[in-house]
């Protein structure tokens, strides 16, 4: 099929490719720059072009249902030899790598995904699990085959819906009801994206009108309009004034204007889209054949596009998780991915030999990704897997925005741990100390006396968490209420960006300004504290480490530690798990200084002092048990990460922060996990 193609169509390729990969490292790994933010489109564009072929291999002379003799087998035999091979490759080389890199669990979870692709579902399987820009989507290995499933389901369903319409209607009538239904689609799509905007980014019915572009590409092409016979309209009095270069030129510039000026803020796919569906539509429909896009490098990239395109988003996510200056990492990272989709194009794609044999082979591979994902051998690790103690919160969420009661109930309760996950991060210790919490948290929600925020990404799964984050104080003074006698401690991720976005005063419509958001903290705590006279109340103030955005640090860190191959070896020695480095103090959050400050005045005010001269306001710094000046503890015995993510706690890492704060409260250590060469035993 190689031959038959268009040259300006595969230099269109080049630009979507490049858009595409650009845009996930800028996005990935230079968020800070947001160059390319309309990049994504560079999907778009491919399916654009895959429509516009398809439509091109089912309808042409020779081959085609206008000469009578278009074969459905072969049809699925070209796609499958198309794509299937250098999916498969990609699969098996990156499950093989994470069988040296990652532990039992993501190589499971890399196998599901795996699993997903080779059967063409995966968009269906991404869709009910995340937005494709969440935190944790750029841990998933192949989330990126979610475009290949979208253009697979087209082929299934695209040359019956043909075959019929060429049965019963005219060609131009064909033509007519392409159109129609590239209208139905785009308008469904702008419609589901404000229902449900994750499934409308991942699910056919509302990507069909992009691929539908490019068959208006091959029934309208600009010499349909240019027509003798077509004179009389609007658009063909237009048309005839263009030639094909000049409406080549045209839609590219709509397309590079696109890529900088559309976002996908608002959800995707919406009216937006068209402009650059347009523009590649005019690309395609021009058909020029002195383009400029026929240049070598163009055709090379075009001819590599595919190949790319699969090995680019599993190296980006490799990179992101290991390596710990991702400003720097992308200058060595994009020469690996050209250089990764040459080879795979030369060595793999060009072969177009593939028959029965290879079948049986795929069927085996893919097999093969549900055993993977079965098993996640754990027996390659030395020792018992102990990842929970690397990881934030144990791998287990308490954050129900309900009163909970965690660790030994047995027991009297010993205090209330109120907040965000930043109180969730410092539960697993605190149940294997034996102690009695009272817990009230839910992770992404910011709730203070007179105002609250939360993270917008937490509506996406749960439609009702605004509602949750806006009854959490209520249900924080009803625990207060039931349980008087024991103190209040307060963990807040106090310097999320998202809550300075996203912040609401309580029972009115009013958005305060970002840059209000200190005193609006500082006044939260002092309508909280002035509400609990004769209490003692305790603010933690945030730890200064972060790490760039990797939902699993800490567990990778310990993975590569407890692997003991070359590959695993190399990684912990190169990136940002060595463990000769500390951290340096990696930020100096000037809201801890407003909450220390907020507090001192309290206390010198003796606001909190009831008329029996009880109750006080402190805070307690994290920081102090695991910073020395600017450098920071990386590891816990050496091993276990500090962190357990980019910015949590790992249950390690929260050990010697417990016993500070349980010290300062006044409340017993209990039992004290000094080895970690057992797994814990809570759930």
């Amino acid at each position: 099929m190689a031959r038959t193609l268009r040259q300006d169509i595969t230099g269109l390729r080049a630009i979507a490719v490049l858009a595409v990969t650009l845009f996930h490292i800028d996005h990935v790994m230079l968020p800070q720059v947001n160059l390319f933010k309309g990049g994504f489109l560079g999907v778009d564009i491919f399916f654009v072009i895959s429509g516009f072929l398809m439509t091109m291999l089912i309808m042409r002379k020779g081959g085609g249902l206008q000469s009578g003799d278009f074969s459905l087998l072969k049809f699925y035999q070209r796609r499958a030899k198309r794509i299937c091979p250098a999916l498969i490759a990609t699969i098996v080389f990156f499950l093989a790598l994470g069988y040296f890199i990652f532990s039992p669990e993501d190589l499971k979870n890399a196998g599901r995904e795996a699993s997903k692709a080779v059967l063409f579902i995966s968009n269906d399987y991404f869709a009910k699990r995340t937005g494709y820009f969440d935190t944790v989507a750029t841990d998933k290995l192949f989330l990126h085959t979610w475009s290949l499933s979208v253009e697979w389901q087209f082929y299934i369903v695209y040359p019956f819906v043909l075959m019929l319409a060429y049965r019963f209607l005219s060609y131009k009538n064909i033509g007519r009801l392409i159109l129609g239904c590239t209208a139905l689609s785009l308008g469904f799509a702008c419609y589901y994206t404000t229902v449900n905007a994750t499934y409308s980014y991942y699910m056919l019915p509302s990507r069909a009108f992009e691929l539908l572009f490019g068959a208006l590409a091959y029934f309208y092409p600009l010499s349909y309009f240019q027509n003798q016979q077509s004179q009389g309209s609007v658009v063909a009095r237009l048309a005839s004034k263009l030639n094909p270069a000049t409406a080549e030129a045209i839609g590219i510039a709509i397309i590079i204007a696109s890529l900088f000026l559309v976002s996908d803020q608002q959800g995707w796919p919406t009216l937006a889209a068209v402009p650059p569906l347009f523009g590649t539509y005019l690309c395609i429909a021009a058909g020029n054949q002195h383009s400029w896009l026929r240049a070598s490098i163009f055709q090379k990239l075009g001819l590599w596009s595919y190949a790319i395109y699969l090995v680019h988003w599993p190296l980006i996510v490799i990179s992101t998780r290991y390596n710990g200056e991702l400003q720097w990492m992308w200058l060595y990272l994009v020469i690996p991915i050209f250089a990764l989709g040459a080879l795979m194009h030369y060595t793999i794609e060009r072969r177009r030999s593939y028959g029965y044999k290879f079948l049986v082979l795929y069927l085996v591979l893919g097999a093969a990704t549900f055993g993977v994902a079965k098993t996640g051998f754990p027996q390659r690790l030395e020792g018992t897997d102990l990842s929970v103690f690397a990881s934030y919160g144990g791998n287990n969420n308490r954050s129900t925005a309900q009163i909970i009661h965690l660790g030994n109930l047995e027991r009297q309760p010993d205090f209330i741990l109120a907040g965000d996950s930043f109180a969730n991060q410092y539960t697993s210790d605190l149940m294997e100390r034996q102690l009695h919490i009272i817990g009230v948290m839910l992770g992404g929600c910011l709730s203070l006396h007179n105002t609250y925020a939360f993270t917008s990404e937490m509506l996406i799964n749960n439609p009702d968490f605004a509602q949750k984050c806006t009854m959490l104080h209520q249900q924080l003074y009803k625990a207060i209420n039931e349980f008087p006698e024991i103190p209040i401690v307060i963990a807040q991720r106090w310097t999320a960006p998202f809550y300075k976005d996203n912040i609401y005063v309580r029972n009115s419509e009013e958005k305060p300004e970002s840059h209000e958001f200190d005193n609006i903290i500082k006044q939260g705590i002092q309508d909280l504290a002035l509400d609990l006279k004769g209490r003692d109340v305790y603010v933690i103030t945030n730890q200064n480490l972060v790490m760039p955005d990797n939902p699993k640090y800490g567990q990778d860190c310990l993975s590569l530690t407890q692997l003991h191959n070359p590959i695993s070896w190399a990684m912990r020695n190169s990136f940002f798990c060595k463990l000769s480095d500390p951290y340096t103090t990696s930020a100096n959050y000037p809201i801890n200084q407003v909450i220390i400050d907020t507090v001192k005045q309290m206390q010198a005010d003796k606001v909190m002092v009831d008329a029996n001269g009880n109750g006080s306001i402190y805070y307690i710094d994290p920081n102090q048990e695991i910073c020395d000046q600017d450098k920071c503890k990386k590891f816990v015995n050496g091993v276990f990460p500090i962190l357990g993510d980019d910015n949590h706690l790992s249950w390690a890492g929260s050990i010697a922060v417990n016993s500070l704060i349980l010290r300062t409260i006044g409340v017993e250590q209990g039992k004290v996990r000094t080895e970690f060469t057992t797994p814990p035993q809570i759930p």
